[in-house]
């Protein structure tokens, strides 16, 4: 059912169709959110190789090489952000960066420990699940973004894929 729900949350042109939603960089896009489910495998691995480490410290390695890379972002080249906007509103930026950090260093804290004390399967099924149900969440809540039917099934499908494995393995 995982696979299926990945089929239907995705809609591939190739068994859907062109959408009209989509803009040109879809395709860089999904190669590099597949980079990043790739390379997160690893940091569920290590951490779960880990357990002898203090997990303060394994937050804060994860937290500095994540750092690094936004400074290796821009150099994607995969947008065309301007400052402008944000120097208008500096105050509401410092607030927005507050959050954010917090936000950031709790979910990477948490990351760690629940990549720490669950197998890797099991904490990298659970946190990819709670990522695709919060952030359609958001996109409802915060952007009144509607979801499509086939998103809302196959959703549906990956959340129980991730429920059975997660009840069959703990």
């Amino acid at each position: 059912s995982s696979i299926a729900g990945a089929v239907l949350i995705s809609r591939p042109e190739f068994l859907f169709g062109a959408s009209a939603d989509r803009s040109d960089s879809s395709w860089v896009g999904c190669v590099l959110a597949l980079a990043s489910g790739f390379l997160l495998s690893g940091v569920f691995i290590c951490a779960r190789k880990s357990t002898s480490i203090p997990m303060t410290a394994l937050s804060s390695c994860t937290a500095l090489v994540g750092s690094a890379m936004f400074f290796v972002l821009p150099l994607l080249g995969v947008s065309d952000e301007s400052f402008e906007d944000l120097l208008a509103s500096p105050g509401q930026v410092l607030s927005f960066i507050g959050v954010l950090f917090l936000a950031i260093v709790s979910g990477i804290g948490l990351d760690t420990a629940g990549s720490v004390m669950c197998p890797a399967a099991v904490s990298a099924s659970v946190r990819t699940a709670s990522a695709m149900g919060f952030g359609y969440a958001a996109e409802v809540l915060l952007f009144h973004t509607p979801l499509q039917p086939l998103t809302i099934v196959g959703a549906a499908l990956m959340l129980v894929a991730v429920v059975t494995m997660a009840t069959t393995r703990v």
